[in-house]
């Protein structure tokens, strides 16, 4: 076994995720894209898919999935910071982030 990488379903916004997540959290970066393949009958041809990223150094994916399981507030990441200067940062990203929708 190679490891266990949680995937976390989305509706068309995985991507924008991910890129939030790994631009605040160190030591994280998106690995690649899967993109829906053009002879498939879910998802739009060359659409992503799924982003492959890691957090902190660990492995996560986003699947972009459609409306059937929305995204909630039920899934946490527990961030463990080193202070509380970089709480703040990371919490004022997100709220910024959820209002813009």
């Amino acid at each position: 076994m190679q490891g266990v990488t949680p995937v976390l379903w989305f509706d068309g916004d995985a991507v924008e995720a991910a890129r939030l997540w790994t631009s605040d959290i160190p030591n994280s970066r998106i690995l690649t894209d899967i993109p829906y393949p053009e002879d498939g009958d879910k998802g739009e041809p060359g659409a992503v898919m799924v982003v492959e990223f890691e957090l902190d150094g660990r492995p996560y994916a986003g699947l972009d999935g459609g409306p059937q399981f929305p995204f909630s507030e039920c899934v946490s990441l527990q961030v463990v910071c080193d202070d509380q200067e970089e709480v703040d940062r990371i919490w004022v990203a997100a709220l910024e982030a959820a209002a813009q929708g």
